[in-house]
């Protein structure tokens, strides 16, 4: 890109301030909007998405905001539980059941991990009788 005479957006003590930070533990979005409100960013007109980018291009250890759902739960999408029930009922690919409901899907899924629990609930009430005895 400076090839075309553009001039670089980032100086070098901007670069190694962003290094340094990064040596100290993977970056993260918070910590690219702490960088962005120094004068030296703010100055340049970095943005923290522009300095997140910039981390990810450097190859620094970055680490991605956790999607949240409005009640702050994580967000859970058809062909991950999917892949769960078929990894749990050891099938061959089922994907078509990505077209039913989330809602049913989790309630199947909740229903085989019931059902093909590793046998702590029975298991451990009967072991915990023979003990007694």
């Amino acid at each position: 890109m400076e090839s075309k005479g553009r001039t670089p957006k980032y100086s070098p003590a901007m670069i190694d301030m962003l290094v340094t930070r990064a040596q100290q533990g993977p970056l993260n979005y918070f910590i690219c909007c702490e960088l962005a409100r120094m004068d030296m960013f703010r100055r340049a007109g970095v943005t923290a998405r522009q300095l997140s980018a910039k981390a990810r291009d450097l190859g620094l250890p970055y680490t991605r905001r956790r999607e949240l759902t409005k009640t702050g739960e994580r967000i859970l999408f058809k062909q991950d539980i999917v892949k769960e029930i078929e990894a749990r009922l050891e099938t061959g690919d089922i994907g078509s059941l990505v077209k039913a409901e989330k809602g049913h899907l989790l309630k199947l899924h909740e229903q085989i991990e019931i059902a093909l629990g590793d046998g702590a609930v029975g298991g451990q009430d009967e072991v915990a009788d023979d003990t007694a005895i």
